[in-house]
């Protein structure tokens, strides 16, 4: 029997929405609405706002770490290396919801946030939130972020823990305290609350830009209100250039209030700072620098000139990596003999096919003449994260 070429063509039709009609009984793979990621890891610019859609509706992650010091026990300061041993660095769950694909909220529990004691070589661990915000994209490459994040500041403190090449963070950041060495105040901002207006990474000629300003309290993470009457401001611009290169630039204008009504004092605190990252393959290597003036208001006492300068560098060869950093901090002008300079050598021993490392650090630490430590010492710090 032959067939024309309509009959040929209503075949074809009858087959077509046969199968769609087929096609529409049969289910549909459901979306996964569970998965694995944090915003914090990778973040353009070192900016957790600027970090890609998550992928799934809610996304879970976290990480511990065992930390362990060893310093050297100083002959005349008596709360320089007398408590050595363990403490857990930290234990972090991170939460991240998209209830739509324009707005997502990011969580984060920390299990062994550091609670100083009487005597500043004792203390304990509490549970603690560390960030709580929300992120909406309303179009193009803007970012809106509301909530308690990181300041957009210098890149080694916006750093997760896990990406660091050491076991903390540089003098220049966290500073130094008992039982290390003299306290002695780092530049970083850490966390604030407040809001932000900011970009992803927004695609260049050369290279790409990512950026936020924010307003913030200015007095530090799970506070109630500032402690000034005035807020802070912050602001970073990070750019991706050709050859691996990555610089960022920052700045930030902070009016601080410190005692009790009517006992108040005021200071003035402006900073900025820059900071250069090459990553490629196994090399890492990081420059980083941090100025702060302190404008006394009510004392009237002369203006505080603080500085802070790290360089360090890391090479990975299969699970093994040494890495070198060498830093140095100046809290006062006004007080030179202040001003300390640490070398620190190190190795990161990568598990084989596993997301855990172990870090093992030798610091030489140098302070200035008058006030001489014996107090060189070691760090380690055991990592795992899903």
């Amino acid at each position: 029997m032959r067939l024309g070429t309509g009959s040929v063509m209503a075949a074809v039709c009858v087959a077509l929405v046969s199968r769609g009609a087929l096609a529409q009984q049969e289910p549909k793979a459901a979306e996964a609405a569970v998965g694995l990621g944090s915003p914090a890891i990778n973040a353009p610019g070192g900016l957790a706002s600027a970090a890609p859609t998550p992928t799934h509706p809610l996304e879970i992650s976290g990480y511990a770490i065992l930390g362990g010091a060893w310093t050297q026990a100083d002959p005349n300061l008596l709360s320089v290396g007398r408590t050595n041993g363990f403490a857990l660095a930290d234990a972090r769950l991170e939460i991240t919801g998209r209830p739509t694909e324009t707005l997502w909220l990011y969580l984060s529990i920390d299990g062994a946030a550091p609670v100083a004691g009487s005597d500043p070589v004792q203390g304990s661990r509490a549970v603690l939130l560390r960030d709580a915000y929300g992120v909406w994209a309303p179009g193009g490459h803007w970012r809106i972020q509301a909530g308690q994040f990181k300041a957009p500041q210098d890149v080694e403190e916006l750093l997760e823990e896990t990406e660091l090449k050491f076991a903390t963070r540089s003098i220049v950041s966290d500073g130094v305290a008992p039982p290390f060495a003299y306290q002695a105040q780092g530049l970083g901002l850490n966390r604030q609350l407040g809001l932000a207006v900011g970009t992803d990474r927004v695609p260049m000629r050369f290279g790409s830009i990512t950026a936020q300003v924010a307003v913030m309290n200015g007095n530090g993470a799970n506070q109630l209100y500032n402690d000034s009457q005035f807020p802070s401001a912050v602001g970073r611009v990070s750019f991706e250039l050709p050859l691996h290169l990555a610089l960022g630039v920052d700045g930030y204008f902070q009016p601080r209030a410190t005692g009790t009504q009517p006992t108040v004092y005021r200071d003035n605190l402006a900073g900025f700072g820059g900071d250069l990252r090459f990553e490629r393959g196994p090399f890492h290597a990081m420059l980083l620098a941090q100025v702060r003036n302190t404008h006394h208001l009510t004392s009237g006492a002369p203006d505080e000139l603080s500085l802070g300068f790290s360089g360090e560098a890391a090479f990975r060869f299969h699970f093994l990596e040494p890495a070198v950093r060498v830093s140095y901090l100046s809290p006062s002008d006004q007080i030179p003999t202040q001003a300390i300079t640490y070398t620190t050598a190190g190795i990161n021993l990568y598990a084989p096919e596993a997301p855990g490392r172990l870090s093992i650090d030798y610091t030489h630490r140098a302070e200035k003449t008058g006030r001489d430590l014996t107090n060189d010492g070691l760090e380690i710090a055991a990592q795992v994260r899903f």
